[in-house]
């Protein structure tokens, strides 16, 4: 309904064309990062370090969000967001310090298997 003003003008219509064009383009490769990207390489990772480091740093993803919303999209983000932003950095930087650093090497795929067999394992 807004917008319907701006059908008239060539110029405006195609300034919201494209800007309804990088709106789809970024949405949709924030998409395939975080549902194909990102767990592909937290697998890779988990080659190189600890998952007890690793697990954590999925969080930083909201410290994205907040730190680009007002760069990308223009909103820009509440006290209560950058509070929340703060403390999930904070929580990364007390892993990465004082986290358990060790990896299990000796843990083969039929341990893992095993250990999804576990009743614990299905109330987790």
């Amino acid at each position: 309904r807004c917008l319907s003003r701006y059908n008239n003008s060539n110029t405006n219509s195609t300034i919201f064309h494209k800007t309804k064009r990088l709106a789809v383009a970024l949405r949709c490769s924030g998409m395939i990062g975080m549902t194909v990207l990102n767990p592909l390489f937290c697998v890779l990772a988990m080659n190189y370090a600890s998952p007890s480091i690793l697990a954590p740093f999925s969080g930083l993803t909201l410290v994205w969000i907040v730190l680009f919303s007002e760069t990308l999209i223009g909103e820009k983000p509440s006290r209560k967001q950058m509070i929340a932003a703060s403390l999930i950095v904070l929580g990364e930087v007390v892993v990465a310090f004082w986290g358990d650093h060790t990896n299990d090497e000796n843990i083969t795929l039929e341990d893992v298997a095993q250990s999804y067999a576990k009743p614990l394992f299905d109330l987790y």
